[in-house]
């Protein structure tokens, strides 16, 4: 996604919208923005997880492979 942002020239962003569950077992939801238009949303056990599944996501809704 990121690669694909870069060629382009798209701006990308991640943001963390919640973060639920207690201090052991939190789940994290982040959403990607690609030119301030949100365009998936992924779910992780860590931001950086939430943020890797918010790019899958997009990728798919994107077809980049």
């Amino acid at each position: 996604l990121l690669e694909w942002s870069q060629k382009n020239n798209k701006r990308l962003d991640y943001f963390i919208i919640s973060e639920t569950g207690n201090r052991h077992q939190k789940e994290f939801t982040a959403e990607v923005r690609v030119n301030q238009e949100r365009i998936a949303e992924g779910k992780g056990s860590s931001k950086k997880r939430a943020e890797q599944a918010a790019a899958e996501q997009a990728c798919k809704l994107l077809i980049i492979e």
